[in-house]
């Protein structure tokens, strides 16, 4: 560890005294209160390097778990800054990435998860129809409307998952509450003309009840339905590894043994299911090396399970647990501080023993906070532009610029106005694809194919702006179909085409009648994900979104389109077009296909997000909009059910409370200056009123802005409303965000490959990574590589497995890979007849002492390239350290010489392979493992049915070798060298994608590599 000790020493030098007692406190259970801008990244990232420092624990047996993606990026990325290396090396993840990753590593514990399919969205509502429809139920299948509950049953089975309530423990609990209610003494009323009666308020409370029981009918069918459909929902990933957890004692040590530290961030978001597993795995001492941090003020994930119990438990659980207040704040001027606090203090009272006032230590100017109003929303977002420009104008760079909503779908009108400007931006919410625009012209498109013959279908595409077709055209054959009775697709098939029609324009329309007819065919007999990459290609769909100025965001919204794609044929394999439309259809009603938010932090762009995805983050200005009543705070929610799991916390439960803290999540993210504003009426003319939060931050801290003048300037420059939009987001041409991609993604052997056959290869693959449909081989490949894994973990544990094993688990595999049927069942009999043979050709010669799928992270090479890898297998020869790496291959065997690239028809790629995993290795741990050869394994046997290997020598010198190639074309991506480059293959798709359109290189803004 001395590689890090200057870096720790000047990192722990710069905290203050709590912050040090908080890095110092290695062992026991620790609560540390950590408010916004407190420094707990730095904390957590101090403390587990003061572990490695203090104690002789590795740093795979520390494990710190926080409740986002984007929090295991930020706390791996710190981590890097004081630890180097090693810190890809320690276990960080979000709750459910935990518990997968245990179920992945002992699948053998998880019969039902491991024999399951995770349940896709449409699988998902289909499912709970179904269950619906067969329960003995009334209520909750009203007549009319049979499936009016069926989003709401969903939700409070999903609730009640991630509070650890199973079926029998709700039917326990809905029992308890039905007597309790019964027991009620002044139920009926006792005199007037409703004597006898149930008093209205508790007739409300019995009708919950009943639903509630009707509930425990609908969950347990729910169950039952998931199991015989070979289903797993999202959170019974967490539901299956407590329970395990709790009925297998010796993984449950295994584990313990695994994690001696422990660390959570965020705890105040944890549900119930959460706090139990983190319960059980750190069991293992009275008093474990359990630290926790959080902030009861920061509480915003309610609706997602959290409950501010789950976190206030924990100083009674651990009655010895030592608890630290960071109260120094050095994000905020003390204005904001105050008016935050001021805000929360409002609030109820639970959890406010851990309430304490923050105090500044930043040196920014002080600033009252600024609240304006407007006549409607159109005026407050202009302002909000003209507000950022001149923000910028001052020297302001964009990226220290935010502005945070309520909702997702509130962001739309303000990027209307940004549009229209040169502000560089970026949203960051979650958003629906189908919203948007682009993404309604691929469903357009296959639409059209879909139901090839349709005139209108046909028409709606023809008018698609990527097809460049003339609309003055078409409006004159829809015009000649009508006067001669005939539908335009007749019109089109004819042999003698109306020379009146005749013109520039014919061709394309005519090209686009016989593709559709081609495609429409293609969709009926192809798969769905080789005829949709085949469409987006030839259709000249993704030539359009690559070529426009938001080319990034366009083409992520595609990959979600084509990641649900890929889920449905996975749990469905011979889902075909007309399959997916019927998914389309069921998607356009619901939120089934969302573009998570993601972090750009990176990009010198104004950041557009909601308050919830704000949480974590810290910016100069940030402008607050849309603050009015009902909309932030007072929110009309229908509540279905009020489920039985809190007790009397649900009865008293003030829904203000989670909304405040969401405002003040959003108000402490500034550093400087706090924009707050909202409109007087809706864009319907409904009268607004201001949020009743404004009112509670105290007056002294805030200063009003007079809006008269800037409306009547806005009213005298009305044309600017119908300004075309000149800027839209990211670009795939984009070097600052390209370089953010490369340090982020890592590069792997196969990235490197990839590039040295063709650069644009590794960019739409690697990089940029546009949606292609798995092949064939690749999902082959895929089961055997998952299969030899399983297989020799048994063989490392000492376990005496035959050649049905290794069969078993290749039919498992192959199960789950998204092939039609024909290529399910000719991968199905190559794989087990290949690995049958190849158990019998090596059987009792297998090396146990091994490492199997070894996955290396973050190997830091040249100081700057984040180099990553997967070795199949290390077989490790000796106690000094020596290994052999292996990798399988299922493909033919090659000669030594076609593996090494020294025949005409070879690349190399192969013995390339080996050399980069000595190179992995090498910086692994100080060198703990040396490599001194490396071996291709085929899989598949020759023409004679032999099976070989062919095992190499790596020396240093071809480390050094594959070195200097690694720093070469690392310069070459990170300076876009490659712009203007092509590969020498005749037929290379990707440089045919590159060369559809031109790129103009944007100039670099930032150096961040």
């Amino acid at each position: 560890m001395q590689m890090l000790q200057g870096t720790f020493e000047e990192s722990f030098s710069k905290l203050n005294p709590r912050q040090k007692e908080a890095v110092e406190a290695v062992d026991g259970p620790v609560m540390v209160i950590a408010g916004p801008g407190t420094g707990k990244t730095q904390i957590l990232s101090l403390r587990i390097a003061n572990i490695l420092r203090k104690t002789d624990t590795s740093p795979d047996s520390i494990l710190a778990l926080t409740f986002t993606d984007s929090g295991v990026h930020s706390m791996r990325k710190r981590l890097v800054s004081v630890i180097g290396s090693l810190a890809y090396r320690v276990n960080i993840f979000t709750f459910h990435g935990f518990c997968n990753h245990i179920i992945k590593t002992y699948p053998e514990d998880f019969p039902r998860i491991i024999s399951s399919k995770n349940i896709s969205p449409i699988d998902h509502i289909k499912l709970m129809e179904g269950v619906i429809e067969k329960s003995k139920i009334d209520l909750l299948r009203p007549y009319g409307d049979n499936f009016y509950y069926l989003d709401s049953i969903i939700k409070a089975i999903s609730e009640l998952k991630r509070e650890d309530v199973g079926v029998e423990k709700l039917r326990e609990l809905v029992r308890e509450e039905e007597k309790d209610f019964n027991d009620t003494p002044d139920l009926l009323h006792e005199k007037g003309a409703h004597k006898g009666k149930m008093k209205g308020k508790y007739s409300d409370i019995l009708k919950h009840i009943n639903k509630n029981k009707e509930l425990c009918d609908v969950y347990e069918n729910y169950e039952e339905a998931l199991r015989e459909a070979q289903f797993y929902d999202y959170d019974d990933m967490i539901m299956e590894t407590l329970r395990a957890l709790e009925s297998n004692p010796d993984l449950l040590l295994r584990l313990q043994e695994n994690y001696q530290y422990i660390l959570v961030d965020e705890h105040q978001d944890t549900n119930n299911a959460q706090n139990k597993v983190l319960e059980k795995i750190s069991g293992f001492y009275e008093s474990p090396n359990l630290f926790i941090v959080g902030d009861e003020k920061q509480a915003i994930f309610r609706f997602q399970g959290a409950s501010l119990n789950n976190f206030l438990y924990f100083k009674d659980l651990y009655k010895g647990a030592k608890i630290i207040f960071l109260e120094d704040n050095y994000r905020s001027t003390q204005n904001i501080l105050d008016s935050a606090h001021s805000l929360i203090s409002k609030g109820d009272g639970k959890g406010s023993e851990f309430r304490k006032q923050l105090i500044a230590r930043s040196e920014h100017p002080k600033k009252k906070i600024s609240l304006a109003s407007f006549s409607t929303e159109n005026e407050e977002f202009q302002f909000i532009t003209e507000s950022i420009k001149n923000k910028i104008k001052e020297g302001k760079s964009p990226k220290d610029i935010a502005v945070i909503y309520r909702d997702n779908r509130d962001v739309f009108p303000l990027v209307q106005v940004l549009e229209k400007t040169e502000i560089p931006f970026v949203i960051e919410s979650e958003q629906n694809i189908l919203d948007d625009e682009d993404m309604k012209k691929v469903v357009t498109l296959l639409e059209a194919v879909n139901e090839f013959g349709d005139d209108q279908k046909f028409l709606r595409l023809a008018h698609v702006d990527f097809l460049k077709i003339d609309e003055f055209f078409l409006y004159r054959l829809i015009k000649y179909s009508e006067k001669n009775k005939k539908k335009v697709l007749e019109v089109l098939d004819s042999e003698d085409f109306p020379d009146e029609l005749k013109g520039e324009s014919v061709e394309k329309v005519l090209n686009l009648y016989k593709n559709i007819s081609a495609w429409s065919k293609l969709g009926k007999n192809k798969g769905l994900l080789n005829f949709f990459e085949i469409l987006v290609r030839e259709s000249g769909f993704l030539n359009y979104l690559l070529s426009g100025s938001d080319s990034i965001e366009k083409t992520e919204k595609l990959s979600v389109l084509f990641d649900n794609m890929k889920q449905l044929v996975e749990n469905h394999r011979d889902f075909m077009l007309v399959d997916f439309m019927e998914f389309l259809e069921m998607a356009k009603g619901r939120r089934l296909l969302r573009k998570a938010g993601a972090q750009k932090s990176n990009l010198d762009c104004v950041h557009l997000m909601t308050a919830h995805r704000s949480k974590g983050l810290e910016f100069d200005v940030v402008y607050v909009f849309g603050l009015y009543d009902t909309h932030w705070g007072n929110r009309k929610s229908r509540t279905h059910f009020k489920l039985p799991i809190w007790g009397k916390e649900v009865e008293d439960y003030d829904e203000n409370s989670d909304e405040r803290r969401l405002f003040y999540v959003a108000i402490t993210r500034a550093k400087m200056e706090v924009f707050l504003s909202y409109p007087k009426q809706n864009s319907e003319g409904k009268l607004l009123l201001p949020s009743q939060f404004l009112g509670e931050i105290d007056s002294e801290f805030i200063e009003e802005i007079n809006s008269t003048h800037f409306e009547e300037e806005l009213s005298k420059n009305k044309n600017k409303l119908f300004d075309s939009a000149i800027n839209s987001g990211i670009s795939t041409d984009d070097k600052v965000y390209l370089n953010e991609l490369f340090l982020s993604r890592g590069f792997s052997v196969t990235a490197l490959n990839n590039y040295l056959n063709c650069p644009w290869s590794y960019f739409y693959r690697n990089l940029v990574r546009i949606p292609e449909s798995p092949e064939k081989p690749l999902m082959y490949g895929n089961a055997i590589h998952y299969t030899l894994r399983d297989f020799f973990n048994k063989i490392k544990d000492g376990e005496n497995v035959g050649g049905d094993f290794i069969v078993k688990l290749f039919e498992k595999y192959i199960e789950a890979q998204p092939l039609n049927s024909l290529d399910y069942k000719d991968s199905l009999k190559k794989g087990v007849k290949a690995l049958s043979g190849y158990y019998r050709a090596y059987a009792n010669q297998w090396n146990t002492n091994i490492l199997n799928e070894f996955n290396i992270r973050g190997i830091l090479f040249d100081g700057k390239i984040n180099l990553t890898g997967n070795i199949d297998k290390i077989e490790v020869l000796d106690y000094s350290g020596a290994v052999n790496v292996v990798d399988y291959k299922t493909g033919s065997p090659k000669s030594r010489n076609d593996i090494e690239g020294k025949t005409k028809s070879s690349d190399g790629n192969y013995k390339r392979q080996l050399v980069f995993y000595k190179l992995l290795l090498n910086g692994f741990d100080n060198g703990k493992y040396k490599v001194t050869s490396g071996e291709i394994d085929f899989i598949e046997p020759d023409a004679r049915g032999n099976y070989k290997k062919e095992k190499f020598e790596i020396t240093d010198e071809e480390v050094t070798e594959l070195g200097e190639i690694i720093k070469k074309v690392y310069n070459e991506i990170v300076e876009l060298k490659f712009w203007d480059k092509k590969c020498s293959g005749k037929d290379c798709t990707y440089c045919a994608l590159r060369e559809s359109f031109g790129y103009k290189l944007l100039p670099l803004k930032e150096e961040i590599l």
